[in-house]
């Protein structure tokens, strides 16, 4: 059947749940750090529009129509220069698209301007400007929001090509429409005012909404809304950590500073970036600990107007909560049990209604014999002794499922999606030797369907769904008997959505045409398209945690889109994104790891905004992606 282009759309398939489912011109001083600025100036005459942005990159206003861009060490990379000239302006906020090309507002000269992600100018962006634009934010489907310090003080929207789309009347005080950030909601709002408190606004019904946050040391400029909707704002010589509900939880002063202008989101959420706009030092800090990471000079000809951070944090575009899947290597009910508590909890704990993913991984294939010669099917369960038999596969996912709805509570606000996955790889002699077969497709299909007819008759569907999957990797094994355990799993009636959890390995990641082209050990684009979406039940939820990976399953998108005719309509619908930090990196306070493949910046929030970004890079295969979701080894008790 066709699918559609929602994952929240999914939730009910075969479900028995009766509900329907988702998803005037200013002077703020400072000629200082002079030496400094001639120095950036020698510099980016060599390097202008010469380097690729990376991930963590910091981007400084400057004034003057100049940014630095800086590796996050602060070692200047070069500096951009806008269309604006040499006139006396402050380059103020800026924003990145979901492509990463680098957005930045012109207070003076009333105007945008568009950076390629390497540094390239590509012109102005928007107009009409009206009067000193100063902060730019992104949503999810690539409009552009823009607010403004005086003037009409509006919000102006536009589209992805610049184009006016529509304009809003927030209610101000000190100042105008400043400082802006949107929403997870894609609806609200939050802006400062130069005043004392922290503004919303509903941009989906033109309703003004309650102030968020009021009492704050004025005047306020940059704020940013974390994942798990908390906010930061820069106030005059501080910067607040405000709860959810605008509480403060937290103060981080800054010694010698007088006007905090700027705060950006780092990737890894769990440090931010901010500036005084007077003296042009920029601070990374820790958010828990309030320690200052890296300070150093932004360089400023007039002021530091603005910061961003490549591959930032911000609300409106970043991934969702994410959650915990599993390698299981228990045995034991009651720790599955005590995991599906534990996603439930962080669920709860992230304040937001969530609909979610989690992955029980249960190893290879297996087949042994039983009396009679009866075939057992079942996953090593990432054992060399004992294989786990799908009777107890199903007992275990039950388990899981009992504690993670228990855990809820009256909470009707929070669903998983629970997938109960094998893998492509042969296995031991003793486990049946290579058992990635048409009848273990069929056999794990079946158990699949007993799991969710067990969470209907406990009436958990309306916030448990089950699932299968299959962690199909290039060089585990060859595509003709991948392809025949999928077509094994396809072929049980009543079927549910199989998640390819795994790679794209050695498949290209620029250059697609219609014609496959190859990838390791004989695989060709085809086959992974077909494994993860040609086949009827297939969705790709792809490894993430490397940074080939998210420019491969963009590709292998593209390959679809360009081959409309086949089945599914081509183009790849992707669910969202695994990341394995967690099985990489155990311990979070020692980020090394014996497998060469594991790289530490791969955080759940990272990978996923990498295939964002990827996907969203052109048009045939710009998407949204509903799940993030971090996989661990289970313990063994």
């Amino acid at each position: 059947g066709i699918k559609g282009n929602s994952y929240r759309d999914f939730w009910h398939v075969n479900q028995g749940d009766p509900r329907e489912g988702d998803m005037t011109s200013k002077t703020r001083g400072g000629l200082g750090w002079i030496l400094c600025a001639v120095l950036t100036l020698v510099v980016s005459s060599t390097a202008l529009g010469a380097v690729p942005f990376q991930t963590g990159d910091v981007f400084a206003g400057i004034g003057n129509g100049r940014i630095n861009h800086f590796r996050p060490d602060g070692t200047l990379v070069q500096t951009l220069i806008t269309g604006a000239g040499n006139t006396v302006t402050e380059d103020t906020g800026m924003g990145l698209d979901a492509a990463g090309n680098l957005y930045a507002t012109t207070f003076q000269a009333n105007n945008v301007y568009k950076f390629d992600n390497s540094g390239n100018l590509l012109g102005s962006f928007g107009s009409g400007y009206n009067l000193d634009p100063e902060s730019i934010i992104f949503d999810k489907d690539g409009n552009a929001y823009v607010g403004h310090a005086d003037g009409t003080k509006q919000v102006r929207k536009f589209n992805a090509a610049g184009a006016l789309v529509d304009t809003f009347s927030p209610q101000t005080t000190d100042r105008g429409t400043d400082w802006i950030d949107l929403a997870v909601d894609q609806c609200t709002l939050f802006y400062t005012s130069e005043g004392s408190t922290i503004k919303r606004y509903n941009v989906c019904t033109k309703t003004q909404l309650a102030d968020f946050a009021t009492g704050l040391t004025r005047p306020c400029f940059a704020l940013r809304i974390r994942p798990n909707s908390e906010v930061l704002v820069a106030c005059a010589s501080r910067v607040y950590r405000l709860s959810p509900t605008g509480a403060t939880i937290q103060t981080y002063p800054f010694a010698g500073t007088s006007l905090l202008f700027a705060l950006n989101l780092d990737p890894d959420n769990k440090t931010f970036w901010t500036g005084d706009l007077r003296n042009g030092s920029v601070f990374r800090v820790d958010i828990a600990t309030g320690n200052i990471v890296t300070q150093f000079s932004a360089g400023i000809l007039r002021s530091l107007g603005g910061l961003t951070v490549y591959g930032e944090i911000t609300a409106a575009t970043t991934a969702p909560p994410s959650t915990t899947s599993y390698y299981v290597q228990t045995r034991r009910s009651e720790t599955l049990s005590s995991m599906g508590a534990a996603v439930a909890q962080s669920q709860i704990a992230a304040g937001t209604a969530q609909d979610s993913v989690a992955v029980l991984h249960f190893g290879g294939p297996t087949k042994t014999i039983g009396t009679n010669n009866t075939p057992l099917y079942g996953a090593t369960g990432f054992s060399r002794t004992a294989p786990l038999l799908l009777a107890d596969i199903a007992n275990l996912a039950e388990a899981f499922a009992i504690g993670y709805y228990n855990a809820l509570g009256t909470n009707q606000t929070h669903r998983v999606r629970l997938v109960i996955a094998t893998s492509n790889s042969q296995t031991r002699a003793i486990f049946g030797g290579n058992q990635v077969t048409f009848e273990h497709g069929q056999a794990w299909a079946q158990t699949v369907q007993d799991i969710a007819a067990r969470i209907i008759a406990r009436r958990y569907s309306a916030q448990v769904d089950v699932a299968g999957g299959i962690d199909v990797e290039m060089d585990f094994n060859t595509p003709a008997v991948s392809r025949a355990w999928v077509d094994g799993y396809a072929s049980v009636p009543l079927r549910r959505y199989l998640y390819n959890i795994g790679d794209a390995g050695g498949c290209p990641r620029v250059g697609t045409t219609a014609t496959p082209a190859n990838c390791n050990n004989s695989w060709k684009q085809e086959d992974v398209w077909y494994v993860s979406w040609g086949a009827d039940p297939a969705v790709p939820l792809p490894e993430i945690y490397q940074t080939s990976n998210p420019a491969q399953w963009a590709q292998l998108s593209l390959y679809g889109s360009l081959n409309p005719s086949r089945r599914n309509g081509g183009s790849m619908i992707i669910a969202g994104a695994l990341t394995e930090f967690q099985a990489c990196f155990p311990d979070p306070n020692n980020l090394t790891s014996s497998d060469p493949t594991c790289n530490s910046l791969f955080v759940p929030s990272h990978g996923w905004q990498q295939l964002f970004n990827s996907l969203n890079a052109r048009s045939a295969t710009a998407q949204s992606l509903s799940w993030t979701t971090d996989i661990k080894w289970s313990t063994r008790q």
